[in-house]
């Protein structure tokens, strides 16, 4: 999973570490044992260049909306007609779909070519 627990929200300090001052708002009728809740941060999958070009070019050019490519991810693959490599990155990568969908709804980062 892409989530990744950063802290627990305590007496309204933001556990964000890129804004560790920010107040937010707790809300006080809360009982008190959901006023110490875990706090959880999004950490982008990452893609190699070629795929993150096929996703953008179905949601942009081909206007493919997320709902219908989400749906059917695999259908997608075989009627875009993807590039042989990202075929393969596709079928030879473990939970290539969750990511795939996890890119889609919650964002990516290229991956570093080394």
């Amino acid at each position: 999973m892409a989530f990744k627990k950063v802290g627990i929200l305590q007496k309204g300090l933001s556990m964000d570490p890129a804004y560790p001052r920010h107040e937010v708002l707790i809300d006080t009728t809360l009982p008190d044992n959901l006023k110490e809740q875990p706090v959880y941060i999004y950490e982008p999958v990452k893609l190699p260049k070629f795929v993150a070009d096929w996703i953008n070019e179905n949601l942009t050019t081909r206007k493919i909306s997320k709902e219908r490519f989400l749906r059917n991810i695999d259908f997608v693959m075989v009627i875009t007609d993807a590039s042989d490599e990202t075929f393969k990155w596709y079928r030879h990568t473990e939970n290539s779909s969750l990511i795939v969908a996890e890119a889609i709804l919650y964002g990516y980062e290229i991956e570093d070519e080394t």
